[in-house]
């Protein structure tokens, strides 16, 4: 028979043994509090940081990943470098963008947009590839728009040279025809590829499009002087920011008869659209102050994100528009938005976007062109025939009755082609 003082240590040593197991296990059953699941962060290629702007971002991006590459021996991505490259550009553009006032901005069709450029007479006309051989049968041009002075007596256009590369070409009109097309000098890269000429009133200052080693986008416009010392024209440079962008900017023009300068460019557009922006020109070049402008903010101003941000007052609009009533130049669309294109009775378009049957449409732009080819023509006529009034030469006479032969010509083409238009359009929508 156990005493009580062996029971009592019987049941201490088994409560001894068991705890631990006890502590454990109660230790095993309390519960971690959750955590909450963290939601990944969206890594952006250094293409979208380059259409953001975030150019900086976007080169410290690329130089890691060249720098990883290196070490583990690794070929590079294909646009490694050429985006590298741009980021760099992008960069070094966004620290020069310039303050520019704008005027207005309108959304168009892309496949007539050089019709709503709305320049004063005395700024030339552009005319393409198909128009330009309505002037110069014999030219070779692949370029989408070219160039056409006031007088109609210079050609600025792009056609591919040897390596198949678009390059600009002029040429002028004699006594007895046109001249060979003569490539000109001094512009850009061999690589790039070259279109959209712009000629200024003075003769001297030349904008285009082009795309290669030294543009941001597909497109950038360039300006270069024409040097008559060298007989070639100076290294062409980049306009910068806002006009140029990651995406194409096209052409620049300057219109020195109502004082408004203009460029058209595709970025935030669908594939068919391109935006024809209108702004003040000036003779200084005045950039945002960095040190007391906010980096977002600059980005606004160079991708143009708020046109009011930066727009023309009140008292600027009152004299545009008098300059714009002076020149007989529309305000909104200009001077071809009140081109119409008479099917029939009942069907009128306004634009080359909408007709149905694709030979229809060709027919429309060239019969267009031709009309426009034919008033540069009229007014250098009027204007031989006053000269030819006041002081009688034979070289006058030769070149008068030279242009009274080709505006015969072309009423033809408007003719012909006009009638052209109706017939295949109408067939189609029959």
């Amino acid at each position: 028979m156990k005493t009580f003082t062996s029971i009592l240590f019987s049941a201490l040593f088994v409560a001894l043994v068991a705890a631990p197991g006890a502590s454990a296990q109660k230790r095993r059953t309390v519960k971690k509090p959750s955590t909450v699941a963290k939601t990944p962060v969206e890594t952006k290629s250094a293409e979208q940081l380059i259409d953001e702007y975030r150019f900086a971002e976007a080169a410290a991006m690329l130089q890691k990943q060249m720098a990883t590459a290196e070490r583990s021996k690794k070929a590079l991505e294909p646009m490694t470098q050429e985006n590298l490259r741009r980021a760099r550009l992008g960069e070094n553009m966004l620290r020069a963008t310039e303050r520019v006032t704008f005027v207005d901005s309108l959304v168009v069709d892309r496949a007539d947009f050089w019709t709503r450029l709305g320049l004063s007479a005395d700024g030339g006309r552009l005319l393409t590839a198909e128009g330009l051989k309505g002037i110069i049968p014999s030219v070779d041009a692949a370029g989408e728009v070219a160039y056409v002075n006031d007088f109609g007596d210079r050609v600025v256009f792009a056609a591919p040279d040897t390596a198949r590369l678009l390059k600009l070409f002029t040429a002028d009109r004699l006594a007895d025809g046109w001249s060979e097309p003569v490539r000109l000098e001094g512009l850009g890269d061999a690589e790039e590829m070259q279109d959209y000429p712009f000629l200024c009133a003075d003769g001297v200052t030349l904008y285009y499009g082009a795309q290669g080693p030294e543009s941001l986008g597909g497109y950038d416009i360039f300006v270069t002087r024409y040097n008559s010392g060298t007989g070639s024209f100076v290294k062409p440079e980049n306009v910068g920011m806002p006009f140029n962008s990651p995406a194409n900017d096209f052409l620049m023009a300057i219109d020195e008869t109502t004082g408004l300068g203009l460029f058209v460019t595709d970025r935030r557009q669908p594939a068919d659209k391109v935006c024809i922006y209108r702004f003040i020109p000036s003779d200084s070049r005045e950039v945002y102050d960095l040190s007391t402008a906010t980096e977002a903010d600059v980005i606004s101003k160079a991708r143009i994100d708020r046109l009011a941000d930066c727009q023309a007052s009140d008292r600027q609009m009152a004299a545009i528009r008098e300059r714009l009533e002076a020149a007989g130049t529309g305000e909104s669309e200009g001077a071809a938005a009140g081109v119409k294109y008479v099917i029939s009775d009942r069907v009128v378009y306004t634009s080359l976007a909408q007709f149905k049957d694709k030979n229809a449409r060709q027919a429309a732009q060239q019969m267009l062109e031709a009309r426009t080819s034919l008033e540069v023509v009229e007014r250098k006529l009027d204007s031989l025939r006053r000269q030819y009034g006041q002081k009688r030469s034979a070289a006058t006479a030769r070149d008068i009755v030279n242009l009274e032969q080709k505006t015969v010509s072309l009423r033809r083409v408007v003719s012909e082609q006009s009638k052209l238009m109706r017939q295949l359009e109408s067939r189609a929508l029959n």
